[in-house]
């Protein structure tokens, strides 16, 4: 199994803080194992925007390859709809033997999912470092 997820794509737009990939999916995503934790496997064509440490180094329509890791890929996974699901089949049965109702514990199940992705969104600079795409030249 491979380490990295990596796609082919063409520099769209070059900004001081980003570069802007256009990934267009190959006809082997269908069959990649990576298929269901990757974006870019369920669209036609993907914008990708990935942190511009690389100092004059790409040009506008240049080929690239952009690679992410696996490991990333599935962390990010487990951030997003594991741990909102675990925190919901937990807190139910805690709320519903501490209120003693059904419909407060769901409420209280919902809060709790609502103020984890509230985190999440608030937190999402330090989140998008750890998870952020790389880029490197494309050799034939």
């Amino acid at each position: 199994m491979q380490d990295i997820i990596e796609h082919l794509g063409v520099v769209n737009t070059i900004n001081p803080e980003t570069i802007s990939v256009q990934i267009t999916p190959v006809s082997a995503c269908g069959t990649c194992a990576s298929n269901q934790s990757c974006s870019v496997g369920n669209s036609e064509i993907k914008i990708i925007e990935i942190r511009n440490n690389y100092k004059d180094l790409f040009s506008v329509g240049e080929k690239v390859r952009v690679y992410y890791g696996r490991k990333k890929g599935l962390h990010a996974v487990f951030l997003g709809y594991i741990l909102p699901l675990l925190i919901i089949l937990i807190s139910l049965p805690i709320g519903t033997y501490a209120f003693n109702s059904e419909n407060v514990a769901g409420l209280v199940s919902l809060l709790f999912t609502v103020v984890y992705y509230m985190a999440l969104y608030f937190f999402n600079r330090i989140i998008a470092e750890k998870f952020s795409f790389s880029i490197k030249k494309f050799i034939d």
